[in-house]
């Protein structure tokens, strides 16, 4: 398994990658609007404190604790996209 660094790295360009893509896709169908546009630009510095703060917060913490965290939390993020999805689709 990946040690804590690894990982965080991975997943923080794995979340990186598909929000760029999801601009550009944003951008390519007509869904992207100055408003939205705005929205993002002014909200990436917040993202980036939370990149900074994940990063000296994950280094008081042990592997094993880290991992169970990181796992809960993409568990709570699937849970939160599966409902969305749902909605939707009207499912809900």
């Amino acid at each position: 398994p990946w040690n804590k660094d690894e990982l965080r790295c991975t997943l923080q360009a794995f979340f990186l990658a598909c929000c760029c893509v999801q601009l550009v896709l944003y951008g390519a169908t007509g869904l992207m609007t100055a408003k939205l546009l705005k929205l993002n630009l002014a909200l990436a510095p917040f993202v980036a404190i939370g990149g900074v703060l994940g990063l000296r917060l994950s280094q008081g913490l042990n592997q094993v604790v880290f991992r169970k965290l990181v796992l809960g939390a993409l568990f709570v993020l699937a849970l939160v996209f599966l409902r969305r999805g749902l909605v939707d689709l009207g499912a809900l």
